[in-house]
């Protein structure tokens, strides 16, 4: 009797060797095959996060396979030359699938045609399937572009697409539990679902921070998309507002990472006079970005008002680096795990003022930056830990695949 074959589909994982994309898939096809399933990760030819084709394509000395489906790629996130270039992945992952067989299938979505092909796949071979959402389609779009009837129209294929992939699947894991319980509350399909956070492998020894910092001096930092769901905007003009005031203190902001809206925030930085003490550091490797996040001493979820993300991918990051936490976010699940953890403050969204005044306090009191840090710290054991959150899905797995006899 062969193995328990599984086949993990996402589009946006990072494979070894490469420096940029979502580890998840492949953290869970390792602890997949450590537990004797035989894993199969399928991804793209195209790399959303350089935006080209993947150069390398053969893998070895991994314990799971790798298997790639063609994809023209696009340019820009929000594209229709992006729309089409999922769909066509979507066509090449169903030519898979009728040339291999699987006993389940695990699909991140979005996109939602690509995962609409595997749980289609999935019912034509007679096998369950899990969807597993990392983001909110097309909410996250319709955040940066909504014309009114132009928008109503032109996203609904990918509802449609959604609510069809969501009613053939066997069950959902959601990367939190907006996310989770999201077929449910937008189309009234109910499913057995669970919540899975994205979460991190717990960093091991760091290593000093590749950026110095004098003695006395205070960090603020943000880690992430310079993009339009994350308000630097705002971010960038509270630490102005305290460098205005002469009584207050006076914070160097470190901003990790790039993205479209580097040049625009820049301009920004210059107009205001702010280039002595807003630091454009750019990308980083995840171990010299983590070493930044321990050297510093606040760090900022900055999100825009109508943002749709939940618990935003470097939240496990962040919480792992243990230090006091800062968020803008709206969403209601965000707040309520901040709070009730305690590991930082919660500020509206787009307040220069508000967020001046939590940065301020958090910069006077060291007191408090101790206790939110630690609490961090607790947290990201507690729940970010993928050796202890990522065997729920296996759980799910075992209870969805027919007993062997």
């Amino acid at each position: 009797m062969h193995p328990t074959r599984i086949a993990l589909a996402s589009l946006s994982v990072k494979l070894p060797g490469e420096d940029r994309g979502y580890s998840r898939y492949r953290s869970l096809a390792e602890i997949l095959t450590a537990v004797g399933f035989e894993v199969t990760l399928i991804t793209s030819t195209f790399q959303h996060w350089y935006k080209a084709q993947r150069i390398q394509t053969s893998f070895t000395g991994l314990p799971y396979r790798i298997a790639e489906v063609f994809e023209p790629g696009y340019k820009r996130n929000i594209d229709l030359r992006r729309l089409r270039s999922h769909h066509i992945a979507a066509v090449n992952i169903c030519t898979y699938f009728r040339k291999h067989q699987f006993d389940l299938i695990v699909v991140e979505t979005p996109p939602h045609d690509f995962a609409l092909a595997c749980t289609s796949a999935a019912l034509k071979q007679g096998i369950p399937c899990i969807v597993d959402i990392n983001d909110l389609w097309p909410e996250a779009m319709q955040a940066r572009f909504d014309p009114p009837l132009l928008g109503r129209i032109g996203y609904a294929p990918i509802r449609r697409a959604a609510k069809r992939c969501f009613s053939q699947a066997s069950a959902i894991v959601g990367t939190s539990d907006g996310y989770a319980n999201y077929p449910e509350r937008r189309y009234g399909i109910v499913k057995p679902h669970l919540t899975v956070y994205v979460g991190s492998e717990p960093p091991g020894p760091i290593g000093p921070s590749p950026l110095p910092k004098p003695p006395g001096e205070l960090w603020i930092s943000y880690a992430g998309t310079l993009g339009t769901s994350y308000d630097l905007e705002t971010l960038i003009k509270a630490v102005c507002q305290l460098h205005c005031e002469p009584q207050s203190p006076q914070p160097q902001l470190q901003i990790l990472g790039d993205g479209p809206d580097r040049e625009k925030l820049q301009a920004l930085t210059e107009e205001l006079g702010a280039k002595a003490y807003v630091h454009f550091r750019g990308y980083m490797e995840y171990e010299q970005m983590m070493a930044v996040l321990r050297s510093s001493d606040i760090l900022v979820n900055s999100l825009v008002k109508d943002a749709p993300q939940a618990l935003v991918n470097k939240l496990s990051d962040y919480l792992f680096a243990g230090r006091a936490l800062v968020n803008t976010g709206s969403d209601g699940e965000l707040r309520s795990l901040i709070s009730d953890y305690q590991v930082g403050l919660n500020v509206p969204a787009a307040d220069v003022s508000a967020l001046a005044e939590v940065l301020r306090t958090l910069c006077q009191d060291a007191a408090l930056r101790k206790r939110f840090a630690d609490n961090s710290r607790a947290l990201a054991e507690a729940r970010f830990d993928r050796q202890v959150e990522y065997p729920k899905i296996i759980s799910l797995i075992e209870e969805l695949l027919p007993t062997k006899g």
